[in-house]
């Protein structure tokens, strides 16, 4: 018997939590579940313990899709500027990197709303024939602090299956 069960949400330290719910809630449309800020002062809270960090004012919000288990992001800002982010190495994937996946039925419409919006595309829609999975057509970009997101729209012409 496995130890854990479904991932139920993917965390994200972000630069600005205004930028990436601009992203999150207000263009991909996920509904912000929970939005808190814990003060420096609170020194004993355990979301210092938790993240690793000294006492810093920290705002977070939970977005998650219309499914109750499964598309929640958690997004934290940590106020204190001495936290590094490593610096993103171009656009493609490295290694040891997290990516979030998203499935659509709007994928062009969401390449334009991206486009529009100045997110940093990687890839514009594109139809991507792998053997043993249906068809489909996918996107990839970047969100505001780097994170990798890619799209999966099945392809018009073949069942849906993946």
């Amino acid at each position: 018997m496995p130890l854990v069960n479904c991932l139920r949400r993917v965390s994200i330290v972000v630069a600005s939590l205004d930028q990436s719910l601009r992203l999150y809630r207000d263009t991909l449309g996920l509904k912000e579940t929970w939005n808190t800020f814990v003060s420096a002062k609170d020194h004993d809270h355990a979301v210092f313990k938790l993240l690793g960090i000294a006492p810093v004012d920290v705002r977070a919000a939970f977005l998650q899709s219309d499914d109750p288990v499964a598309s929640m992001i958690g997004l934290i800002e940590i106020g204190d500027p001495r936290v590094q982010t490593s610096p993103l190495a171009g656009p493609g994937k490295r290694r040891g990197e997290l990516s979030l996946i998203f499935h659509t039925d709007q994928i062009h419409e969401l390449y334009h709303t991206m486009v529009k919006g100045q997110f940093t595309i990687i890839s514009p829609p594109t139809l991507n024939e792998l053997p043993g999975y249906t068809p489909s057509i996918e996107m990839t970009l970047r969100d505001p602090d780097g994170v990798f997101i890619n799209f999966i729209q099945p392809a018009k012409d073949a069942p849906h299956g993946r």
